[in-house]
């Protein structure tokens, strides 16, 4: 990048390119009115044009914006979403990367010093696994030194182009053990990163015998870096053992001296540009692949640009397990609050998943397989391994799929099939409902015992009749073991949603916004009830409490409970400012989450909260639709938006874990959604990705 040239909003006064021993970055010092440095990231061409990257890359950047605290400089800027080149601007700090300190020392730093960096880092450390954070891409190039103590940059941009490739040079000399043999980034290993950026600071060499550490140091820093996961401190340990922090005057003078030096360069292009403010100057393309151009006033600044593998959840999470090899011992095991669980595994479907089945959501069958839509076919998938074991082509999901029995389960589409859950053979049709015949099938309602519930509509010239309106649909009962219809009640235009099984009655909402108890064994209206500000067409979320009792209904700010026969108004529970997505009833709770990220809990019979968890990012503007769902076991709440998918002890609201899986990018800046929960196993989707991960 030139001097002059335009990054966003961002005129480039100094830059240079940065390798950091993953992979190439272009770095610049930019500025814009009020003319205050802040320090520029952006990518090649060759990676910006990769849609996993630039989802990857934003995400990260993005999420970094919950690190506070003294060791860590803010992103104060992002590039839009978008398809211009992606960029990432953090504050700027005069300071000198770990190695060119080392050279201005000419050796190793003093042990004061070192002391002070580790206890400093570390502390930095702790505070972000507390956060759900693991950095996995701690090094020298990583760490810089200023006046007023080190900064640990990581807002995931060497993570996010690197994750799948091995790091060379002085990089992998800080990456631990069991993830150079594939394990996922954990806290254990942010902490032996750690470790042995202390002992290069220490000594001078990237890898040095413990016994060249100097003998205050030793113990602490050898721990850190222990081959054993196990047997390695936690960051908050190692930040007590090494106290006290920074305190001014922590730095050797030939280093303060060369920061100076810096700070002198970079204030003085900041009043030149200030100066030049009114001169009108065209914007140029951004930076390509190959090595940029520097003119006079290039400053070297690329390490204190760099940037560090921060990530969040999905990105660089890991599994309270560990990812050891089973065979070693196992001295400690330690489950670190906030950072997502590694998953099982992640599997990519056969073709997008597609708008019609989008509604549908995979079927765990018998906790052993999952029956997935994909595109215009259905795939089962292990749940444990994630190897898919069968694909049923051409028959696009219309709805709920579910478990019929003896091995098969029912999947609707133009029709609905019986087919094996272990080998996607399809056992047989329900030929009647086909398309061609006079009614068909149109969308499932409820599944009880041997009894499949759905609607149908007229085909062909009596569905264009007028005087056949009220025979136009139908709500039918099938019995799938004789494999024959039981009855068939015409219904005019059913409206939207799932009927609602009670243990006498179906409960079905119609196109006029009103809603009709059918009796599900005869098949006869039992009464029509209308509820007070509910829309015409308005599906109907969820009911709760007993059988027969209350229908809770999301009307945008608004969560209102009826009385299912009679319509009286039993509760409303409102949010000020964000719109409710679904409600989900598990035993006497409600579980909701709305659109500014914030997720309730509410006894289900008076709508009084029990709790309310903000997800603690800056959510500024309304998410699109967000999603509640319950693990298998009822102990977890699980919320997805588009920031991320958060975990929450369902009792009291503590947050688990965050999770953020960007997939393969198909949905820009999407973080996925938790589609389906089994035991101990939840499923988040993103487009044509699919992950599991443990719970519970």
């Amino acid at each position: 990048m030139e001097p002059r040239q335009r990054v966003g909003p961002y005129r480039v006064i100094a830059s240079s390119d940065w390798d950091a021993d993953h992979a190439r970055y272009y770095r610049a010092v930019g500025l814009k009115a009020p003319y205050h440095a802040v320090v520029l990231a952006v990518p090649p061409a060759a990676l910006a044009k990769d849609t996993a990257f630039r989802v990857r890359f934003r995400s990260e950047a993005e999420n970094s914006r919950r690190l506070t605290g003294p060791a860590v400089p803010p992103v104060v800027d992002v590039a839009p979403d978008g398809p211009g080149h992606p960029w990432v601007a953090t504050g700027y700090v005069p300071a000198l990367p770990l190695p060119q300190a080392l050279a201005a020392t000419g050796g190793p730093l003093p042990e004061p010093t070192v002391r002070a960096l580790g206890a400093a880092l570390a502390e930095a450390l702790a505070s972000a696994h507390a956060n759900g954070l693991v950095h996995a891409g701690i090094s020298p190039a990583t760490v810089l030194l200023a006046a007023d103590g080190p900064r640990l940059l990581g807002y995931g941009a060497a993570r996010a182009a690197t994750s799948d490739r091995q790091p060379t040079g002085r990089a992998a000399v800080s990456v631990p053990p069991e993830q150079r043999t594939g394990g996922w980034p954990q806290p254990p290993g942010d902490v032996f990163a750690l470790g042995t950026v202390l002992a290069y600071a220490a000594t001078g060499h990237p890898q040095p015998a413990p016994e060249a550490l100097p003998e205050s140091l030793r113990r602490a820093i050898a721990a850190a870096y222990a081959p054993d996961p196990g047997l390695r401190p936690r960051a908050a340990d190692l930040a007590a053992e090494l106290a006290p922090p920074p305190a001014p005057g922590w730095l050797p003078s030939s280093v303060t001296a060369a920061i100076d030096r810096q700070e002198a360069v970079v204030r003085a292009a900041e009043a030149e540009a200030e100066a030049e403010a009114a001169v009108a100057e065209p914007p140029t393309a951004a930076p390509d692949s190959a090595a940029p151009a520097t003119g006079r006033r290039t400053l070297l600044v690329g390490a204190s640009a760099a940037v560090a593998g921060l990530a969040l959840g999905g990105v660089a999470a890991f599994a309270a397990s560990g990812d050891e090899d089973r065979a070693r011992p196992r001295p400690r095991r330690t489950r670190f609050p906030g950072v997502a669980p590694k998953p099982l595994w992640r599997a990519e479907l056969p073709a997008r998943v597609g708008d019609r089945a989008k509604g549908s959501s995979p079927l765990i069958w018998q906790d052993r397989i999952v029956v997935h839509a994909a595109g215009r076919g259905v795939v089962g998938i292990d749940l444990r391994t994630g190897e898919r074991l069968w694909t049923l082509d051409d028959h696009p999901v219309r709805g709920d799929m579910y478990d019929l029995g003896g091995g098969l389960v029912l999947i609707p589409g133009d029709t609905f099939k019986a087919v094996s859950a272990r080998t996607g053979a399809v056992e047989w049709s329900a030929a009647d409902y086909a398309p061609g015949r006079a009614y068909a099938f149109e969308a499932p309602l409820a599944l009880s015992g041997d009894t499949f519930w759905f609607t149908a509509s007229r085909t062909g010239r009596a569905a264009k009749d007028s005087r056949a309106a009220q025979d136009w649909g139908r709500v039918v009962a099938y019995d799938t073991k004789a494999r024959e219809q039981r009855w068939a009640l015409p219904f005019g235009t059913p409206g939207k949603g799932k009927a609602l099984l009670q243990r006498e009655f179906l409960l079905l909402s119609d196109a006029d916004g009103g809603y009709t108890a059918v009796d599900r064994r005869r098949g006869r209206k039992l009464w029509t009830q209308k509820y007070r500000g509910v829309p015409d067409g308005k599906e109907p979320p969820v009911y709760t409490g007993t059988p027969e009792d209350l229908l809770v209904v999301t009307l945008a700010g608004d969560l209102r409970a009826f009385r299912m026969r009679g319509g009286e108004q039993a509760w409303t529970f409102g949010s000020k400012t964000g719109l409710f997505g679904r409600a989900l009833r598990h035993g006497a709770h409600l579980y909701v989450t709305d659109s500014f990220a914030r997720t309730y809990a509410l006894d289900a019979a008076d709508g009084g909260l029990k709790w309310k968890r903000d997800n603690g990012l800056s959510v500024t503007a309304s998410l699109p639709y967000p999603v509640t769902s319950i693990s298998g076991s009822g102990r977890t709440v699980l919320a997805s938006t588009v920031v991320s998918v958060d975990a929450y002890a369902a009792d009291d609201g503590t947050l688990l874990w965050r999770f953020t899986a960007v997939g393969a990018g198909e949905e820009k800046g999407f973080t996925g959604t938790v589609v389906g929960c089994g035991a101990g196993v939840a499923l988040v989707r993103n487009e044509r990705v699919l992950y599991a991960l443990p719970v519970d």
